[in-house]
């Protein structure tokens, strides 16, 4: 159904309510609950075309949850708008490049990037589709949405060599620390950078258990 018929049968529907021709009721035609009202005032019932918009007067008023259910929106790659794929997903996900990097090379707005990776958009997209089933049930129960996934790689700007280590000039020595569910996690002061790296590693195991471990053969 092309838009422009979509957004005549709305526009009918609004000039028949201001006309007095429609009254809007109070209750959903489904649930036959009253939503109430918005903050502003308006009304929460939406009017649904359950008979399509080719008859644009013919509808029922639904509330939100009514309507979400009965006209579902399209998601991702089935949505005429999207401008992403899963697989482009998984790459974000994935990727250590920073936000504006990748809002660059998909042509997308930063923060899409952002939403992408936190899980707020595209949640019905699997992280790592290879792990097995009961791992990604797993790890869906285990992290939120701001934690897609155990850091993997080296950050390109490492002046120690070693993931999840650092120098202190200050005190002349190294220290670790991982990233958990959105938190910083400091693991202590070292004087020799293996042993900060070994504390790391500890807890990245600890932390982040068998989906690190999966991560890693995915990267």
């Amino acid at each position: 159904m092309p838009q422009s018929i979509k957004d005549q049968a709305r526009r009918m529907v609004r000039s028949a309510l201001k006309s007095g021709k429609i009254i809007r009721p109070t209750i959903c035609s489904i649930c036959h609950r009253d939503p109430g009202a918005a903050i502003d005032g308006r009304s929460l019932l939406h009017a649904h075309h359950h008979k399509g918009y080719d008859r644009p007067l013919d509808i029922i008023w639904l509330c939100s949850g009514c309507h979400a259910h009965e006209d579902p929106r399209a998601r991702g790659t089935r949505s005429s708008q999207s401008k992403l794929t899963d697989d482009a997903i998984r790459a974000i996900r994935l990727s250590d490049l920073p936000t504006i990097t990748l809002a660059q090379k998909y042509g997308v707005h930063p923060t899409t990037v952002q939403r992408a990776r936190r899980g707020v958009n595209w949640s019905h997209v699997d992280i790592a589709p290879n792990i097995p089933c009961e791992m990604r049930n797993s790890i869906r129960t285990q992290w939120p949405r701001t934690q897609s996934r155990p850091p993997t790689r080296l950050r390109r700007d490492s002046t120690t060599g070693y993931q999840g280590v650092r120098f202190d000039r200050q005190r002349n020595s190294y220290f670790s620390v991982i990233k958990v569910k959105g938190k910083r996690i400091y693991l202590g002061y070292f004087r020799d950078p293996k042993d900060a790296s070994a504390a790391y590693e500890k807890a990245r195991s600890q932390y982040y258990g068998d989906f690190a471990a999966a991560a890693e053969d995915q990267s």
